[in-house]
């Protein structure tokens, strides 16, 4: 199976963050805070299978092939 997330800043609220299965969209709400920009300047880690608080279970299984565009990616492109 194929996951995608796509994050836009300039979308409001819900709408920053897409998520994809096998190519399209998967329906649902993701919630928490999510930031308008991702800079160069912040001071947070990316954190790819896990949380910084430890609060959730970590992702158990396998990520392959882990890749970061300077654009959010459209339906068409994942």
């Amino acid at each position: 199976q194929h996951i995608a997330v796509s994050y836009d800043g300039t979308q409001g609220g819900a709408q920053r963050i897409k998520v994809y299965k096998n190519g399209k969209e998967v329906p649902g709400t993701v919630t928490g805070t999510f930031p308008t920009t991702m800079t160069t300047g912040s001071t947070s880690n990316l954190i790819v299978g896990d949380d910084q608080t430890g609060t959730y279970t970590s992702f158990l299984g396998y990520i392959d092939e882990v890749k970061i565009y300077s654009s959010a990616l459209t339906q068409p492109e994942v």
